[in-house]
């Protein structure tokens, strides 16, 4: 067994595509060696922006046997064609056997290939792996454009038993690697795993992203806990910064004092986003007059010249946003807003001020039917200015800043927090880990706007399709889902809800208004199978839960309250039960006679009779707990319906449903048939596994 080292040095890989680069480089690796039957223990990936490397542990050297199932013509197929494939093959007709299969009978052969030795396969391994790389955009070079890889590679570094393997490929094979770009260029001799993670980081390269995640981390911390100062978290841009640097050198530099009294969100766009700073914060967690950026290299001048230019180009973009942001002060929201008719939402849906006119009508709707009881004049202002920040300069600059920008303008107008906190609100939630709409109006506005979008697109047939989503309607329904239950909106009723934001749409010729309500439903209710499948649930509870309800919220407690009760032993017992009942009742393509009065005096077996004592007992007290709509409690539901299983399983042990006599047949199929009335008045059993 041996180790297999493989390095692709090349210019500066994006740091977003590391991560994917590294999981696609050992799914190809391990394809190509499985195929070629060479198994191996186990590997692991490095990847810095100028290097993509991989180490397999315990590879065979040489293969062992391989033996390769070949298909052929049709027995019946033309003699030419069969004399082909043996000649093709260099075999006779005697080495096959003929196999049915579900197209008709074929040929086929197993040919056993001599093993090879693997330092052998190894070009054709990796030239394998470099043609099927699947980078989500690459680069031609080289004579004609024949090679193809993120960025130009300058060499392959491949190690096999400790020695360097001269793949004579496109690429230059090298039997050395090379240090930093700029503090060591020099070639970085390796032999072994090992030495490739020590020689490279003499040589000023951290060559494991986590490492170099944990140094940054770490030095940040000693660094700024000497001032007093820490880090503002910032997951995603450590994971960025990390892939953009292979030594990295922490630079503090300051911010101008002139502008810490802009918005905090602008000054932390303009660090993040467009410079990759990070954000300090002093001891009372407010923002800090400084800001800090991770050099890839140690100037000799301790960063003074770094910092510098930093500062000036940080200044630039500060000053540019400062101006924005004092002209857009100087109109009212309202006046803003007039310039929103300008702007285009989609071609067939006309501008956003055609969409705050419906969001209007729909907030307002949503307000009475979902028994908010907020003022109609704050949701009436709120509709007018919710999206007015679109046109101002400072959110056509940072487009990222849309709603906060409108926040802030609208506690500078005086309009009151409710409205700014619905302008900022109604965004929410941004993403699966970010909060959702939590103040009334907020989550009214956000509503209203998800679902008109959802609506609108609909109505003309942008719908999403495969992994194409190009409106963001998914995200949009994710939204609704998350904001309704996570507020615990319980008056949130899919059908009514999706019909009122159809209505403020004009339907298309030749379509039908309850056809598009229906696929839109449906649409949501595959967005909440999503939601619930991600949150843990069985896919049959799931399915139970949902099947003929539209209230969100009730889903989500009939889900909690089932997942819990089909834990216990009863549950499972108590479901055969029930789909006893209704095997019975569906074979014997019983039809209810309602105008045949059930009585106990009707029945004549004891378990019959107790069966009917216990539905008459039972039915009431479970019509009354679900009588309470969204506050049904499952769970006394079920306790209650696990009440009748003993009662049940005696009546299936000691009665013939299928009697002779007609009339006392019927009775019993209607006592079974109240039974799944009963079972059904709370969920579909019928979909539980089990």
């Amino acid at each position: 067994m041996a180790e297999l080292l493989v390095e692709f040095l090349c210019e500066e890989i994006p740091a977003r595509m590391q991560e994917k680069a590294t999981k696609d480089l050992a799914a190809l690796f391990a394809e190509q060696l499985n195929a070629r039957g060479l198994k191996f223990s186990s590997y692991k990936t490095y990847v810095t922006p100028r290097r993509l490397t991989i180490v397999l542990r315990d590879v065979p050297v040489r293969q062992g046997e391989v033996r390769e199932e070949k298909r052929g013509p049709r027995v019946d197929a033309p003699s030419v064609a069969i004399e082909g494939f043996l000649q093709g093959l260099n075999i006779t007709l005697a080495d096959c056997e003929a196999r049915e299969t579900p197209k008709g009978t074929f040929l086929f052969v197993t040919i056993s290939k001599p093993p090879q030795e693997t330092v052998t396969l190894l070009p054709e391994i990796v030239s394998a792996v470099i043609d099927q790389f699947p980078w989500q955009k690459s680069m031609k070079w080289g004579l004609g454009g024949q090679t193809t890889w993120v960025r130009p590679c300058h060499s392959i570094l491949c190690l096999f038993d400790h020695l360097p393997i001269d793949l004579q490929l496109r690429i230059p094979s090298l039997p050395h690697t090379t240090g930093h770009r700029f503090m060591s260029p020099s070639p970085v001799m390796v032999a072994s795993e090992t030495s490739y993670v020590e020689n490279l980081q003499n040589a000023y390269v951290i060559v494991d992203a986590e490492a170099r995640k944990q140094a940054i981390a770490q030095s940040i911390d000693v660094h700024l806990s000497q001032y007093g100062l820490a880090l503002r978290q910032d997951l995603r841009l450590l994971d960025e910064v990390a892939g953009l640097v292979e030594w990295p050198h922490l630079i503090l530099g300051n911010i101008d004092p002139l502008y810490m009294d802009l918005p905090e969100e602008i000054l932390t766009t303009v660090m993040r986003n467009h410079q990759r700073y990070f954000t300090i914060e002093n001891a009372q967690q407010k923002l800090a007059p400084f800001f800090l950026t991770i050099a890839n290299i140690i100037p000799e001048d301790g960063g003074a010249l770094i910092i510098r230019g930093n500062e000036h180009v940080l200044k630039a973009r500060l000053s540019d946003a400062k101006f924005f942001w004092e002209d857009d002060q100087r109109k009212r929201l309202e006046q803003h807003a007039q310039g929103l008719d300008r702007l285009i939402f989609h071609a067939k849906l006309g501008t956003i001020a055609d969409k705050m006119q419906r969001i209007e009508v729909l907030a307002e709707q949503l307000n009475q039917l979902m028994q908010m009881s907020l003022n109609s004049e704050r949701i009436y202002l709120a509709a007018r200015v919710i999206k007015a920040d679109l046109t101002t300069q400072t959110v056509r600059e940072f487009p990222e800043l849309q709603g906060v920008i409108g926040f802030y303008l609208a506690l500078k107008e005086g309009l009151g927090e409710d409205i700014a906190l619905a302008i900022r609100g109604h965004y929410a939630p941004q993403g699966q880990d970010k909060a959702v709409a939590a103040t009334p109006l907020a989550i009214l506005m956000g509503l209203a706007d998800k679902l008109d979008t959802l609506a609108g697109f609909f109505m003309i047939h942008e719908k999403p399709t495969g992994s194409k989503d190009p409106y963001a309607l998914r995200r949009a329904a994710l939204g609704i889902i998350r904001t309704v239950l996570e507020n615990n909106l319980q008056a949130f009723d899919v059908d009514k809800i999706l019909g009122i934001a159809l209505l403020n749409y004009a339907c298309p010729p030749g379509v039908s208004r309850e056809d598009i309500a229906f696929e839109l439903k449906v649409f949501m209710m595959e967005r909440l199978r999503v939601y619930f499948k991600d949150k843990g649930y069985r896919h049959d509870i799931i399915e139970a839960a949902m099947a003929e309800e539209s209230n969100i919220v009730v889903m989500i407690r009939k889900i909690e309250s089932l997942q819990a009760f089909m834990q216990q032993e009863e549950a499972l017992a108590l479901t055969r039960s029930y789909k006893r009942a209704s095997n019975i009742l569906r074979q014997s393509g019983f039809v209810a006679l309602t105008e045949i009065p059930l009585a106990k005096e009707e029945f004549v077996v004891p378990e019959e009779i107790s069966l009917y004592v216990e539905i008459q007992s039972l039915a009431p007290r479970i019509e009354t707990i679900i009588s309470q709509k969204q506050q049904i409690d499952f769970a006394s539901v079920f306790a209650e319906l696990t009440n009748i299983a003993p009662t049940l399983d005696a009546f299936f042990e000691h009665v013939t449903v299928n009697a002779e006599d007609p009339h006392l047949r019927q009775m019993r199929l209607s006592l079974l048939a109240q039974v799944q009335d009963l079972f059904e008045q709370v969920l579909d059993f019928g979909k539980l596994e089990g």
